[in-house]
């Protein structure tokens, strides 16, 4: 089963990106979803924007 959210240290491994840097960038494309305290990053919108990216269509 693939997982829908993932948590900072998840999203550290899925952006290769340091945590201030991956958290700014997660944040930046609404993808942050917070439960109570906790937050997560939906991997659907980290997808579609990291896909943006390579088809030029959004710039960073």
């Amino acid at each position: 089963m693939e997982k829908k959210l993932i948590d900072a240290k998840g999203l550290m491994e899925y952006t290769s990106l340091g945590k201030t840097r991956a958290i700014q960038f997660a944040r930046s494309n609404n993808a942050e979803v917070r439960i109570g305290r906790r937050c997560l990053y939906d991997v659907n919108i980290l997808n579609e924007v990291i896909e943006g990216i390579r088809k030029g269509e959004i710039t960073t």
